[in-house]
């Protein structure tokens, strides 16, 4: 009688100290995990994934300077593209002349014989203009050879744009995820302390020994350590975050826990590397410049032809000889016959890049193919683990829920209740940490597929149109440097 008395008292006791120990709701039992408060960040608003990215676009010197690059092999390819335009030059001097004449033809240099001394103007003109006519294609495969030099540079651009997009999601998830992970070990220290509170209880009254206590006891400090560990991941997360966009406001910092995700299959994936990776394509176009400069130099064995306009215009009217005008033209030929194999070594060193380059292709292809099989088995992996591992917390969480009835009644086990809430406990970490490796895993087979930029709506050549302010303004700055 004394016991059932102990009990009921024991009953009321806990229900006094929470009232939601029992509370379950039906319509939960079927609901995706991720709507669960437990899977949201602490807070309900902040700053997206989508501008997250874009601020760190903004704020990136590197992005600014990488793209510096696409400008001076943009100027490159304009520089060569003058080699097929006229080249015009005009030139002239102004100034006086001393004439002198003598009259001894046979001794001019003596003083004593000059018999008149000229001292006139003189104003000389002359315009100068050449063209190429042929010259084996050395000048065509020179411009088709910075034109795949700017392409290269552009899916360098690209790829760094890439680079920076994973970095940033990464660090977004990492401080949600983090966030998550920490309210999941706050939630199981708060059960831990609550068993132990009961235990307590029950070890005044009799109804518990001092070793279920001390057992209870270690599960708190296990919890404890868990929670620090925890602390310091968030906060670690937290520091790469806010290097990445320089800011530690709170309306900047992230809430969302799920984004858009890679859903094509692997022959899918597989097909669109050599089409769309960055890396792929950059590696492409560092092959074809390396052919259209092989062939530049195999046109330098050709001959050269040039045609060139001469006009020349004299006035000396003070002496009486009015304006003099002269014009030429000329085609000139040039062939060299020996450079001491100068030529030749040159083409053999760039087939020998060409080649270089075309391996390096095979093995990143190589590599890129290994990589997305790999990702895809374990974004697939993930997915089933996801689905087994929502049906195992919610059956966890029923378990923990008619435990804690049963031992708060006295009718169930301590050791059975503390593995009950650590079995919750695992369940809930391992949903969120797959999440988050899943969304993860998810934009590396973007970036791998080339079609990251495209799924966030991220145009490169659109992102690099924002910096066409600065190439507009690259003379006024240059002369301000001078």
């Amino acid at each position: 009688m004394i016991k059932i008395i102990l009990l009921l008292t024991l009953f009321v006791q806990l229900f006094a100290n929470d009232t939601n120990t029992t509370t379950t709701t039906k319509s939960d039992e079927f609901a995706t995990l991720i709507l669960d408060p437990l899977f949201h960040a602490k807070r309900e608003s902040g700053l997206t994934l989508y501008d997250a990215i874009n601020k760190a676009i903004a704020l990136s010197p590197k992005m600014k300077a990488a793209y510096q690059v696409v400008v001076q092999d943009k100027q490159k390819v304009k520089e060569v593209e003058a080699g097929h335009l006229p080249v015009v030059n005009l030139s002239g001097d102004a100034g006086y002349e001393l004439r002198q004449t003598a009259n001894d033809q046979k001794n001019p240099n003596s003083k004593s014989l000059i018999t008149s001394t000229s001292n006139y103007k003189k104003i000389d003109l002359y315009l100068t203009i050449t063209e190429n006519l042929w010259s084996g294609g050395s000048i065509k495969n020179a411009i088709d050879e910075k034109d795949a030099a700017l392409h290269a540079s552009l899916y360098s651009y690209r790829d760094s744009l890439e680079n920076l997009v994973v970095s940033i999601t990464k660090a977004y998830f990492n401080v949600v995820y983090s966030e998550i992970a920490l309210k999941i070990a706050k939630k199981n220290m708060k059960s831990y302390k609550k068993i132990l509170h009961i235990v307590s209880i029950k070890e005044k009254n009799g109804a518990a020994t001092k070793g279920d206590v001390n057992f209870i006891r270690a599960n708190v400090d296990n919890a404890k350590n868990d929670l620090v560990s925890r602390k310091k991941a968030l906060s670690d997360a937290l520091a790469q975050y806010v290097y990445l966009l320089q800011t530690e406001s709170p309306s900047q910092l992230p809430f969302e826990v799920d984004t858009i995700l890679y859903h094509q299959d692997l022959n899918t994936s597989l097909a669109l590397v050599d089409s769309h990776n960055a890396k792929i394509l950059k590696k492409k176009s560092y092959i074809e410049a390396t052919k259209f400069g092989l062939l530049g130099i195999k046109g330098k064995f050709s001959p050269k032809v040039d045609f060139t306009i001469n006009g020349e215009t004299r006035n000396e009217y003070d002496i009486g000889l009015g304006k003099r005008e002269k014009v030429n033209a000329l085609v000139t030929f040039n062939y060299n016959l020996y450079n001491g194999n100068k030529d030749e070594s040159t083409a053999i060193r760039l087939l020998a890049k060409m080649q270089e380059q075309r391996f390096l292709y095979q093995d990143l292809k190589h590599s890129l193919t290994f990589d997305i099989k790999v990702l895809h088995r374990s974004v697939s992996s993930l997915s089933e683990s996801l689905k087994l591992t929502e049906s195992e917390v919610l059956a966890t969480r029923k378990v923990v829920a008619s435990y804690w009835i049963a031992f708060q009644h006295g009718t169930q086990d301590l050791q059975a209740l503390q593995l009950a809430q650590r079995n919750v406990n695992r369940a809930e970490q391992d949903y969120a940490n797959y999440k988050k490796e899943f969304i993860l895993n998810s934009f590396s087979l973007m970036q791998k597929t080339g079609t990251l930029l495209q799924n966030l709506s991220l145009s490169y050549k659109d992102r690099a149109a924002e910096f066409q302010a600065d190439e507009l303004h690259m003379f006024s700055r240059y002369k301000d440097l001078e």
